[in-house]
């Protein structure tokens, strides 16, 4: 799968990371594919519940070594 933006917001707290993903996703356009990176749990619960409700889809999730990493298509 072609990712055409990476967000990394390892060390950030909530919101910021949350923040930031809403800014990438205002420059991506429908159909592109980005992956964001977390290492707050916070973040992790909030971010898949932020892009259903923007009516995106999250791709992939996995939680490793204490980081999530989302891979989110852009609808």
């Amino acid at each position: 799968m072609k990712i055409d933006m990476e967000l990394d917001t390892r060390g950030r707290t909530c919101p910021l990371p949350l923040l930031s993903l809403r800014r990438l996703l205002s420059k991506m356009q429908p159909g592109e594919v980005t992956r964001v990176i977390t290492s707050d749990g916070t973040s992790a619960r909030e971010i898949p519940a932020f892009v259903q409700r923007k009516g995106h889809e999250v791709l992939d999730s996995e939680h490793r070594d204490g980081e999530w990493t989302f891979t989110i298509r852009l609808s």
